[in-house]
């Protein structure tokens, strides 16, 4: 079922029933996307800056995470940051 999309610019989700996880999730996508809407669905960048807002808003542990995620081969970059930093948007809106 459809819980939500996401692009650089807009986050869409549900009127109700967005969970936590959902929210963070679609976050992700919106950090990891570029300015054109282009970005890597749910590879390594993606996933590294999933597993930071999961920590901080959902109180998983990151080494958990780590250890899940080595475990089940799923790839991450433990260095993952935002597409786009704030002082680039500022200069693109100017």
């Amino acid at each position: 079922r459809w819980a939500g999309t996401a692009n650089r610019l807009h986050v869409n989700l549900p009127e109700r029933g967005a969970s936590t996880k959902t929210i963070i999730h679609e976050l992700a996508h919106s950090m990891t996307m570029n300015i054109d809407g282009k970005g890597h669905m749910h590879g390594p960048r993606f996933v590294g800056l999933y597993m930071v807002l999961a920590e901080k808003y959902l109180n998983i542990p990151m080494l958990m995470m780590m250890y899940a995620a080595k475990k089940q081969g799923v790839k991450y970059d433990p260095y993952a940051k935002p597409a786009i930093t704030n002082e680039e948007i500022s200069h693109i809106m100017e």
